[in-house]
């Protein structure tokens, strides 16, 4: 089912990568944020609190359902515009992850996702353990935390389109990046002082930031990713980062235990300030 699953998220990006003009890309990138986070709460929420009413069986054979409705339409789409019509579309059996890393400019790209993913995902990965370190009760932070995240989540999915319209992808992600910071700042601080409640805010505002400035890198991909193999590139630009960024997140959860809550955070910020720096000019880079 996972690698069904995958498989059908990266044919679905690539026909995106193919499909989406530049100018609808942004709003493309928000609006699979809030897919994300909406698919979630929903499979991952409402279908298995609804199995205590109708069992497995019935969970599963409606999912089955959803999921075909869900196909029919991009179907349709593939159908109304054939793939002959695309630019490139003679080299698609040249597709290879070897071929984006012997193109130099690709490869720093792919680079520079990675390493902005090992940053931002780890500091907003591992909130939930600094709270219980805190002595944080799990009731409260499932019930607020886990209740406000994927709310402030989606909220910034909506914020980030009208932003990057005005401010461009660069903008966005000079403002996601503060927004970042004061919530580390507010984690450190409430860490210290031992002010739970200050924490907790800053948990869920971080977890907010993070889902900006990915939406800005999505964004970024989706022109990045068009060429002679597009599903094969945004795989991986978004897998390759991705999985990157779960070591990363295991890693940092070690190092927690070595160097405190406080200069774990105070680290991530001066990653965080120069993987930005570093971005800022690829991610200005004008749509094809």
């Amino acid at each position: 089912m996972a690698f069904t699953m995958a498989t059908m998220d990266i044919a679905l990006d690539g026909l995106a990568v193919e499909r989406i003009h530049p100018t609808w890309r942004p709003r493309a990138a928000a609006c699979k944020l809030g897919a994300l986070l909406t698919g979630a709460m929903i499979g991952g929420g409402a279908f298995v609190e609804l199995f205590h009413t109708y069992g497995w069986k019935a969970i599963f054979l409606c999912y089955a359902a959803s999921l075909l409705l869900l196909v029919l339409p991009v179907l349709l789409l593939m159908k109304e515009l054939p793939h002959a019509d695309l630019p490139n579309a003679t080299r698609r059996d040249a597709a290879s992850l070897s071929a984006l890393l012997r193109n130099p400019v690709q490869r720093k790209r792919l680079t520079l996702l990675t390493l902005t993913c090992c940053v931002i995902f780890p500091i907003a990965g591992l909130n939930r353990l600094m709270l219980l370190d805190l002595n944080v009760p799990i009731e409260q932070i499932g019930g607020i935390v886990g209740t406000l995240g994927p709310i402030t989540m989606l909220i910034t999915a909506v914020i980030s389109m009208p932003l990057m319209r005005r401010c461009g992808l660069s903008g966005a992600l000079i403002t996601f990046t503060a927004l970042a910071l004061l919530a580390l700042a507010a984690m450190t601080t409430g860490f210290v002082r031992v002010q739970s409640w200050l924490a907790m805010s800053g948990a869920i505002a971080v977890g907010a930031a993070v889902s900006g400035i990915f939406v800005a890198l999505s964004a970024r991909i989706l022109g990045w990713s068009r060429g002679a193999q597009p599903a094969t590139d945004y795989a991986a630009f978004y897998g390759v980062g991705r999985f990157a960024s779960t070591l990363a997140t295991i890693a940092g959860a070690q190092m927690v235990s070595w160097i405190s809550w406080p200069w774990f955070y105070a680290l991530g910020a001066l990653a965080l300030l120069i993987i930005t720096g570093l971005l800022r000019a690829p991610i200005a880079e004008k749509d094809e």
